[in-house]
């Protein structure tokens, strides 16, 4: 079940290397600059600003995906999945160069923790037959570098563990689950799987808490029959009153949505969604959900994620966010995250679009803004803020600028 608690969990930064089109590190960054623009819209946490916001934007082929499908790579793996068609894990390493073929790939989040007041850095190192290494560190989140990581595990390629845990009930757990744990299996799956020591939050902040959707295919239309879905709404009026507000939105002529619950040939329970439209004659009718556009069935799913997210502060990650939505809906999606009277619950937007309506100053920081660029096979993440602070102005056209090519990450190097 998704936490209920505000601001519980946020991600603080995602570093991975050697999976698909990234051969080196990559890092994308949630912690805020020293910049000032746009300083109302990030979440203060201990005098530190975190990012509600990262959009990433590249050419066609360039790796955006890749980047988004890394963080799902390892919340499969954190969750114990087999990859069918790696038939041992879901690792994919770079293709293009025979010394990373057969080395391991490395992926780590540092994530903050309401509960505890500390930042969490998880990670492993793998190949697609065996964990090398794993780690799992905390600390004081706090501005001061000097603060300390406490080594709640670590995990070499011998399987030895090391630990600074001092409670005999914590050491006895994760020196067990060590011994149970197979060379090609996660520690941090069996403690949350197990459930019995305070680090479990950790297996489901990846399985239950990271909100993921991906739109990069333009036939994904059938999301309104996700039958989890219509059961929450059906059984929650306030929330289906809040979806219906953003359906809407996107479709004026949308009165409203009703949910029934019907049964199948077998006689099951299913639940089946529609949509109320004005006759000519002002009576209103409820029309199958399944005639509306894909953009239209796109929001029914897209738009609960949003607005949890929102509302209890879960990272909220979704590739091709634009696929199918008018630039103005996107903006609006964005400015919900950047406004913290509609992100009460300190929300996480994490999005990659081709559509540069938001790639400008009046929407985003600098360091919220993310390009992913290929060369010689190589996909590379860099943001706007790594540019010179002399040279980029705040008030600066980003879109325009980014299409002359002034930011790299584009298809062509003459001006469009």
């Amino acid at each position: 079940m998704l936490v209920k608690e505000k601001g519980v969990v946020m991600l603080l930064r995602f570093t991975f290397k050697n999976y698909k089109s990234f051969c080196d590190e990559a890092v994308l960054d949630l912690t805020a600059s020293s910049i000032t623009e746009h300083k109302d819209s990030l979440i203060n946490v201990n005098n530190i600003g975190i990012l509600p916001i990262a959009a990433v934007f590249g050419a066609n082929g360039s790796g955006k995906s890749n980047l988004f499908e890394a963080l799902v790579t390892m919340c499969n793996e954190v969750n114990g999945y087999q990859s069918k068609n790696e038939g041992h894990s879901f690792i994919n390493p770079y293709f293009f160069d025979d010394k990373f073929k057969n080395a391991p790939s490395e992926f780590e989040v540092c994530i903050y923790s309401k509960k505890n007041n500390k930042e969490f850095r998880y990670g492993f190192s793998r190949t697609t037959n065996e964990v090398l290494e794993e780690w799992l560190f905390s600390k004081t989140f706090s501005k001061t570098p000097s603060v300390k990581e406490k080594c709640i595990f670590y995990r070499s390629s011998d399987s030895s563990i090391e630990t600074d845990l001092v409670n005999s009930n914590e050491l006895e757990e994760i020196n067990f689950v060590s011994t149970v744990t197979t060379k090609n299996e996660l520690i941090i799956t069996n403690i949350g799987k197990r459930n019995k020591c305070k680090y479990s939050f950790i297996y489901y902040w990846f399985v239950e808490y990271l909100l993921g959707a991906n739109f990069s295919n333009l036939n994904e239309n059938n999301s309104y029959k996700d039958q989890n879905l219509l059961k929450m709404l059906y059984d929650d009026k306030k929330w289906l009153k809040l979806v219906e507000n953003i359906i809407t939105l996107v479709d004026p002529s949308i009165l409203g949505l009703v949910i029934k619950k019907e049964l199948d040939s077998k006689m099951n329970n299913y639940y089946v969604i529609y949509s109320k439209h004005k006759k000519e004659s002002n009576d209103i009718i409820a029309v199958p959900f399944s005639t509306e556009s894909c953009g239209t069935k796109k929001m029914l799913f897209l738009s609960f994620g949003l607005l949890y997210s929102l509302k209890y502060g879960n990272p909220c990650i979704i590739d091709e966010l634009d696929s199918k939505l008018h630039p103005l809906l996107l903006r609006y999606i964005v400015r919900m995250f950047a406004d913290k009277s509609t992100n009460t619950g300190g929300g996480q937007l994490i999005f990659s679009s081709h559509n540069l309506v938001c790639l400008d100053s009046s929407d985003l920081r600098r360091d919220e803004i993310w390009f992913v660029e290929k060369n010689d096979q190589k996909s590379t993440i860099f943001s706007l803020y790594d540019f010179k602070e002399e040279t980029i102005r705040k008030d600066l056209d980003f879109g325009k600028h980014y299409l002359n090519g002034r930011f790299g990450a584009v298809p062509f190097d003459d001006e469009v």
